[in-house]
């Protein structure tokens, strides 16, 4: 199948970086200090819960095309804490560009608050433990444990995950023939870039999603530091460099344009100047980069700006 979208190849400037990143934290594993089996013995347990409902979620296999018609989303890994309008659009723009796939919710603490309650009945439920391990790498972050979840629901399952900070333009229909579609995330000047876990399908049992967990029980972040990113970004795009039949990898503009550094300016500028951009499925919204900004939109901001965001918002709202 010929994809709108020319695949992007991972540039080879990566694979040393990522060795690197790859063989670091498998040095720290073994110099660690003594793991304590219990805890580990917990985690394996929460593991193979969580793998036996997402199994029970599955439903039969679909013949339509490779990567299912299932939409996936992942929040409250953390403690329970009201839902954002945002997070409210994201589900209902995926639904609206996707009639017919049906919407997960993968979550520990249920929601809260009026957004919540409006798309709750849109959704098929998973309430799953908390993921303390993978196999011996602690997950101490909760955006770790997302980062996990979202891979095992895309391997047991399948479908199209997207971060609750995400707008979607158009359907994937034309993605679903592909064994496991990721977007390029430019670099900035002294960063590198990669492919962002915040948007990405998958057919079930993918190879590559496999493979990407296996790797996986090497990271060692405890958080906001050095590896925060290894599993989310680093490691898919060492891997797709290493194994390119396995992934399909999309130009930036598929997921990530704009990037955090312009984001502000193209989607919610108020001239109504910026136009929608035809090559973009969905865009990744960046939360933690424009916190203040997303959390201060509300229902009247939407359905009466002019910014790009609010027109992509208001299609879905006012169906």
């Amino acid at each position: 199948m010929q994809l709108p979208l020319q695949t992007q190849p991972v540039p080879s400037a990566l694979p040393l970086r990522g060795r690197i990143h790859i063989w670091v934290p498998g040095l720290l594993n073994r110099l660690a200090a003594p793991f304590s089996h219990a805890a580990i013995a917990s985690g394996a347990s929460q593991l193979q819960e969580t793998e036996s409902r997402l199994q029970a979620l599955a439903g039969p296999a679909e013949t339509e095309g490779s990567i299912p018609k299932i939409l996936h989303f992942v929040f409250g890994l953390k403690k329970p804490e009201p839902f954002p309008l945002y997070g409210k659009l994201a589900i209902l723009t995926a639904l609206h560009h996707n009639p017919g796939w049906r919407a997960m919710f993968h979550f520990t603490h249920e929601p809260l608050g009026k957004h919540w309650d409006a798309v709750k009945p849109m959704l098929i439920l998973n309430q799953v433990p908390s993921l303390d391990y993978l196999g011996k790498a602690p997950m101490r972050h909760y955006a770790h444990k997302a980062d996990v979840l979202r891979l095992l629901a895309l391997y047991h399952v399948g479908g199209a995950y997207l971060d609750i900070d995400t707008i979607t333009c158009k359907s994937f229909e034309e993605l679903r023939g592909q064994q496991f579609v990721m977007g390029m995330q430019r670099n900035l000047p002294g960063q590198p870039g990669g492919l962002c876990n915040a948007i990405m399908l998958g057919a079930r049992g993918a190879a590559f999603a496999k493979l990407w967990i296996e790797y996986a029980h090497n990271c060692r972040s405890a958080g906001p530091d050095w590896l925060y990113d290894f599993n989310a970004v680093k490691l898919p795009a060492v891997l797709a460099y290493k194994r390119p039949e396995l992934v399909t990898v999309l130009k930036p503009i598929a997921f990530f344009d704009p990037l955090w550094d312009k984001v502000l300016a193209r989607l919610f500028d108020e001239t109504g100047k910026e136009a929608p951009m035809p090559e973009n499925y969905a865009i990744h919204l960046w939360n933690n980069m424009i916190r203040e900004k997303l959390d201060s939109i509300n229902e009247a901001y939407v359905s009466s700006s002019n910014s790009l965001y609010a027109r992509l918002a208001r299609v879905a709202v006012a169906k």
